[in-house]
């Protein structure tokens, strides 16, 4: 069987929304992340291809260490009858084992768009939102991806080898997508297959002797060089052109620097555990800040500063702040500001 942890838990720290990873590491845990879109056919039921990685995932799946996909996502079954579901994101959901109805559907509280069912021809049915996965036993003892079918019938079928690694998807609008794997088990290319049967290359994979992710290159859109380190963390990656990325790590497998091409950009992500919330509001130089006693008044340095220039009216400070404070209105058929920062002319 797979590696999976040995007590798994609702990992309700994994974004939300598989599409999309906007931070490059896990505030919480301090794990690298990434996620890329490679390939979408859009039509009656849309099909993505991508790839979804973490620094602190050590399984080995058919994209290498750490890398899930939509296509990738499976139920494996626990010691104690349970199943668990590991997304396209890496979140690992737990269920009770559903009794062998179809349609008897079981629920997690904390992902309660998603529900586990035995369906009529014993398979495994996952329901999310308005889609139907379902999956069937592969001879790893894991149950993989089949289908994904809505509501009216339309489905995307998944056709699998022996083993249980994919070598084809029908898309119900005609298109194809044909697979192939090395003799590990891991995805090399993939090649999209017309309504004509005429085929042509869309990802090709390459991985290193740890069996980690070496290079993705896409013929439709950008490809990437990937470097990992000795423990398999993945330190560095490019786009063989113009944008790249290295992560440097602490002892505890966290990352604690982020450098990229723009020397001035790179981002500092150590973690400081309670250290006090700084108030990055932007401010004047006429800002008040509170004193000791409560009251509000002006640092030693507004003041000299404020001093300094010449005031609009005694005891009201500069003119730049008094023209901060007030400002002049809008000239006549301008756009404005309204309550609630909605737009409103004025000057009609």
């Amino acid at each position: 069987m797979p590696e999976e942890p040995k007590d798994p838990k609702n990992q309700k720290g994994r974004a939300d929304c598989p599409c999309e990873v906007s931070n490059p590491v896990r505030i919480d845990t301090g794990a690298s992340v990434s996620h890329d879109v490679e390939f979408t056919i859009r039509g009656t039921l849309d099909l993505v291809l991508s790839r979804h990685y973490a620094s602190d995932e050590t399984f080995l799946g058919p994209l290498g260490r750490g890398v899930a996909s939509p296509l990738d996502v499976v139920l494996t079954e626990t010691p104690d009858g349970d199943l668990v579901y590991r997304e396209s994101v890496h979140r690992r959901i737990s269920f009770e084992r559903p009794a062998p109805l179809p349609r008897f559907f079981v629920y997690n509280d904390a992902y309660k768009h998603l529900a586990l069912a035995f369906d009529d021809l014993d398979a495994l049915v996952v329901k999310d939102r308005g889609l139907f996965r379902r999956f069937a036993r592969c001879p790893d003892e894991a149950w993989r991806l089949m289908r994904i079918e809505d509501r009216n019938g339309t489905a995307i079928v998944v056709t699998r080898d022996a083993q249980g690694l994919i070598i084809r998807i029908d898309h119900p609008d005609g298109l194809a997508l044909a697979f192939a794997n090395d003799p590990q088990g891991r995805r090399i290319r993939v090649e999209l297959v017309g309504t004509d049967g005429s085929a042509c290359e869309i990802l090709r994979y390459a991985y290193d002797a740890r069996g980690n992710l070496a290079a993705a290159q896409a013929t439709h859109g950008p490809s990437h060089t990937y470097e990992h380190d000795d423990w398999d963390r993945r330190v560095a990656w490019t786009d063989v052109v113009t944008t790249w990325s290295r992560r440097i790590y602490d002892a505890e497998s966290r990352v604690v620097r982020i450098a990229t091409r723009d020397a001035g950009r790179s981002a500092d992500a150590s973690r400081r555990a309670g250290a006090a919330h700084r108030d990055r509001r932007p401010r004047t130089c006429g800002s008040p800040s509170a004193g000791r006693s409560g009251r509000r008044r002006k640092s030693a340095a507004t003041r000299r500063a404020c001093a300094s220039r010449s005031p609009a009216r005694p005891g009201r400070g500069c003119r730049r702040c008094a023209a901060r404070r007030n400002p002049p209105p809008p000239p006549p058929g301008r756009r404005r500001r309204g309550s609630g920062g909605r737009c409103a002319r004025s000057g009609w």
